[in-house]
């Protein structure tokens, strides 16, 4: 009985096995700043997040470090407002309502926190985060 306890509100198991599924999927991966990528969402765990938050941060930021890949980035310390603005874009070309790229953004915009605490991403990214209020409208009258 006391175990159906712990299976309801608090699925640690799922949680487990959500964050084992994403590593594996970043096993294989030669992306920029994976090493650091899968401790931030080891350390997303241990804040006890919901594995439906560990997707939804895999999804963003994957693609996020997919993108920096296919524009030729080989590290974070290299990142630019710039590669910002154009992942939005991308993201918006490809269909993506604004609510939804504006979620990714803020899902890299706490990786990259993460990594500014530790010393390892550019502080110059993080210090203008008003394109995103701009930049991510919905285009009308067309």
């Amino acid at each position: 009985m006391e175990q159906d306890f712990f299976v309801g509100y608090h699925n640690f198991a799922g949680k487990q096995r959500t964050l084992s599924r994403i590593l594996e999927k970043l096993q294989g991966q030669d992306l920029p700043s994976i090493p650091s990528f899968k401790l931030y969402l080891q350390a997303l765990r241990r804040r006890d997040v919901s594995a439906c938050t560990l997707r939804t941060v895999f999804t963003g930021v994957h693609g996020f470090l997919v993108f920096l890949q296919k524009r030729g980035k080989i590290s974070l310390s290299s990142l630019t407002v710039d590669d910002l603005e154009a992942f939005v874009e991308s993201e918006q070309d490809r269909g993506l309502k604004p609510l939804s790229v504006r979620g990714r953004l803020h899902s890299i915009y706490a990786f990259l926190r993460y990594l500014l605490d530790r010393g390892m991403a550019p502080a110059d990214v993080l210090a203008r985060r008003d394109f995103d209020k701009v930049k991510v409208t919905q285009q009308r009258g067309l």
